[in-house]
C-alpha cells in the first residue's frame, strides 16, 4: 500500500484520489503469470483458427464437423496453459 500512495503521487493519469492501475510494476508476480499464461493460450491458438478458416473456405462453414467455439473450447481443455500459474 505504501508503493501505491508514492506512486499516486506522481502518477501522469492525474487520479491522485484513487490508485492508478495503469502502472504494471504495482502488479505482482502472480498476476503479471497468470496474465501472461492467458495471453498465451489466445496466441497459440492462431494457427488453429488459420486451419479452422482455411477449411471454411474449402469445405464450407456448414459443413464442417466441429464449431470454431468447439475447437477452441477443446484446445483450452486439452491443453489448459492458463493453468500452468495455479500449479
Amino acid at each position: 500500500m505504501e508503493n501505491l500512495k508514492k506512486h499516486n503521487l506522481n502518477c501522469a493519469c492525474g487520479f491522485d484520489s484513487r490508485p492508478c492501475f495503469f502502472n504494471l510494476s504495482l502488479i505482482s508476480f502472480k498476476m503479471k503469470s497468470i496474465l501472461i499464461c492467458i495471453l498465451l493460450q489466445f496466441v497459440l491458438f492462431i494457427p488453429f483458427y488459420l486451419i479452422w478458416k482455411n477449411d471454411c473456405k474449402t469445405i464450407g462453414k456448414e459443413n464442417l464437423a466441429v464449431s470454431l467455439s468447439e475447437r477452441f473450447i477443446a484446445w483450452m481443455l486439452y491443453c489448459p496453459i492458463w493453468l500452468t500459474p495455479f500449479l
